[in-house]
């Protein structure tokens, strides 16, 4: 996933690369909402109500180009950070021209690893459960535009998709 860049209303890659890898998960079914949210669910066995959500976002603190064409820095990082950054373009936005992915010292370091990692998991925790072949309803919530105020994930909590016992 780190390798998709990424940028507030710019996750189309991260989400295919999300929705690629689980198609490949027997017991998971996903939709995207009218948001851009993808919403999936690992179900299998009797149970019908899930016994729990893991959330996500998609995106990551970048430069997005704006009506007028200029770049605008979304997301909240302080400015020292965002004074002359080597910045790598993909188009109508940028991120940091850092490596998407390393170990260094048995430690994940990436451009994007806030939220990305978060997705990683939930598609590490279906994979699991399919693996162990869990009776299991679970759900996966991978929100977008989270940097500039949790846009997803509010029109997703208004949709009331999850059950008030989440």
């Amino acid at each position: 996933l780190t390798t998709q860049p990424t940028a507030p209303f710019c996750e189309d890659a991260v989400r295919s690369e999300i929705e690629a890898q689980l198609q490949k998960i027997s017991h998971v079914k996903f939709e995207r909402d009218d948001s851009g949210n993808v919403i999936a669910r690992y179900q299998r066995g009797r149970k019908r109500a899930a016994e729990w959500a893991l959330a996500a976002h998609m995106d990551h603190p970048g430069w997005v180009r704006g009506e007028e064409g200029e770049m605008r820095f979304l997301g909240s990082v302080a400015a020292q950070f965002r004074s002359n950054p080597k910045k790598k373009s993909f188009g109508h936005f940028e991120m940091w021209d850092l490596p998407p992915f390393e170990i260094r010292q048995r430690q994940i370091h990436s451009r994007a690893c806030d939220d990305l990692l978060g997705c990683a998991e939930i598609i590490c925790v279906f994979r699991e459960l399919e693996e162990r072949g869990a009776d299991a309803n679970c759900i996966g919530l991978f929100t977008r535009a989270e940097e500039v105020g949790f846009v997803g994930a509010i029109k997703l909590a208004r949709a009331e998709i999850l059950p008030r016992s989440l």
